[in-house]
């Protein structure tokens, strides 16, 4: 990253901070939603996890957050040493 990218980046998350809460909020959870996403998409693991849970790529959007499944990092170990 180079120095004016840097400022670009650090001038933009100064601007966000004044932003009303409710903004920063839905912003953080379509992102969050965004990554989500692309891990179900990329990731035989997390892909396994979501479908357990329920969930599916045509109506992954629509699902509430607090129904997406709680990752620790032991099963991920076990699967990675297995």
């Amino acid at each position: 990253m180079t120095f004016t990218e840097l400022v670009f980046k650090l001038n933009a998350a100064k601007l966000n901070m004044k932003l009303p809460r409710k903004v920063i909020k839905s912003r953080q959870q379509k992102k969050l939603r965004e990554m989500l996403l692309f891990a179900y998409k990329h990731s035989p693991y997390y892909h396994k996890v979501f479908k357990e849970a329920g969930i599916n790529s045509r109506k992954f959007l629509l699902f509430r957050l607090r129904i997406f499944p709680l990752l620790i990092k032991i099963p991920c170990l076990t699967i990675l040493i297995a």
